[in-house]
């Protein structure tokens, strides 16, 4: 591509990513998936960025196992996924009804060396009430788990507020 004056333009991710945020944020969940694929298709690097703005747009067009798809597609890829990605993937299993894979995904978080979030822990707890282990609910609730085999960081901390994963993505 070559701008009006002959200067070669490369496109930016960012741009598309924030472009896809905005439409996710829209309700343009097709068209936030679009330019997605877009970026493939010109071939404009895809980094885990954008992979969760487009994991967000399908959670919320009620497609969580496309979302999760995408999710698999990251990590085979080689993007190291961020608290981000495993929220919003979390969040897909949750909807999709798969309570003990988001409890997976919540202590593969752990355990890559990512802290938990609120959303994160939050997930969890619904994650194990769906599957009826009322343990690991109330044990994620404590904030023990911070201490646990199950994984998370040894300082004790509370987990931290998060942004909506869409607006986090536009940063």
């Amino acid at each position: 591509m070559s701008g009006e004056d002959g200067r070669t333009l490369r496109p930016d991710p960012r741009a598309f990513t924030t472009f896809a945020s905005r439409l996710t944020r829209a309700k343009a969940y097709v068209g936030a998936l679009r330019v997605f694929e877009a970026q493939k298709l010109l071939g404009v690097e895809r980094n885990a960025v954008s992979y969760n703005a487009a994991m967000v747009a399908n959670v919320k067009r009620d497609a969580p196992l496309e979302a999760l798809k995408l999710f698999e597609e990251m990590v085979a890829i080689g993007h190291e996924p961020s608290v981000i990605s495993y929220n919003v993937a979390m969040g897909a299993c949750a909807r999709a009804g798969d309570g003990a894979r988001a409890l997976r995904l919540f202590d593969e978080l752990a355990s890559k060396g990512l802290t938990p979030d609120a959303v994160s822990v939050n997930t969890a707890i619904a994650a194990a009430e769906m599957v009826g282990d009322d343990a690991r609910a109330a044990e994620l609730r404590s904030g023990s788990h911070f201490h646990s085999n199950h994984g998370g960081d040894d300082d004790g901390a509370a987990p931290a507020e998060t942004r909506d994963a869409a607006d986090a993505d536009e940063r």
